[in-house]
């Protein structure tokens, strides 16, 4: 009987350490898990934030050459002007010389 009671005492201890066995490795396997989901947002984190960076330098880039345009066009007008003037001399000149002849 106590030969009975030792084996059981055995299973048991054999049994409870199959436990805590298996609960250590499902707990470092529940790390390695939040450690992988940790590190996928990470990436997904730095992914996005470097597209939203890139968006802010295209956008910047497109600013830029608005300014450039709008130069450009400020330049276009001024030299419309300068032509419509020359133009108006032209004209003068164009009806003197036809008084003089």
């Amino acid at each position: 009987e106590q030969l009975l009671l030792l084996l059981i005492e055995q299973l048991l201890l054999l049994l409870l350490e199959q436990f805590v066995f298996r609960f250590v490795v499902f707990e470092q396997l529940a790390q390695q898990l939040l450690l992988i989901v940790v590190a996928k947002l990470i990436l997904f984190v730095i992914v996005h934030v470097q597209q939203f960076v890139l968006f802010i330098d295209v956008f910047e880039l497109f600013i830029e050459q608005l300014f450039v345009l709008f130069i450009v066009f400020e330049q276009l007008v001024v030299l419309l002007i300068i032509l419509q003037q020359l133009l108006e001399q032209l004209l003068v000149v164009i009806g003197q010389q036809l008084q003089l002849q």
